[in-house]
């Protein structure tokens, strides 16, 4: 048992094993690199809608198309493993981003029972602009920060890159 003020709190076997003072230094670096690489992003979007207005496309219609803009050809199935969700549900966000003429299917070469995905031309310069502006929201917010805050931004970005492989299983997925 361990004393906390008066009070006597018992340890488990595991909490006497692991090593406490990381486990409390991670726990409470965790939360912080997740919520504020979160608040970065809701940021960037806020950003960009007051910039372009509201996109009539879902974030998870935004993160299919980025996934197949950085993997041309890609099959529903890698899709769906390389966003983390269902394949009936990536199938119905790709039956909407077709319907809305941001996606084709075209039938794989060598099997024709499988479909590859491809954003269209009309995609490829949507997301031509939405880069452009996405960059130069973020150049802006830079420009207002130290030399040494960017620098300290420009010097995490190797770990955070790595951080997105490691929750990723090891695939990168560029922004």
């Amino acid at each position: 048992m361990e004393a906390v003020g008066a009070q006597q709190i018992p340890l488990s076997e595991k909490d006497i094993m692991a090593p406490m003072s990381l486990d409390v230094v991670a726990r409470g670096e965790a939360t912080e690199v997740a919520d504020t690489v979160g608040r970065v992003k809701r940021a960037i979007r806020h950003r960009m809608r007051l910039e372009l207005g509201a996109s009539p496309l879902s974030e998870a219609q935004l993160e299919l198309m980025r996934l197949v803009r950085l993997e041309s050809g890609l099959r529903v199935q890698d899709a769906a493993a390389g966003l983390g969700l269902a394949p009936n549900t990536v199938s119905t966000l790709v039956k909407q981003l077709t319907a809305a003429g941001m996606l084709e299917r075209r039938p794989d070469g060598g099997d024709g029972r499988v479909t590859r995905l491809f954003l269209t031309r009309a995609a490829r310069a949507r997301w031509a602009l939405r880069r452009d502006r996405r960059e130069g929201v973020v150049r802006a917010a830079l420009g207002q920060l130290t030399v040494e805050e960017r620098a300290d931004i420009a010097a995490a970005l190797p770990a955070l890159n790595r951080l997105v492989q490691v929750l990723g299983g090891g695939a990168q997925v560029g922004v």
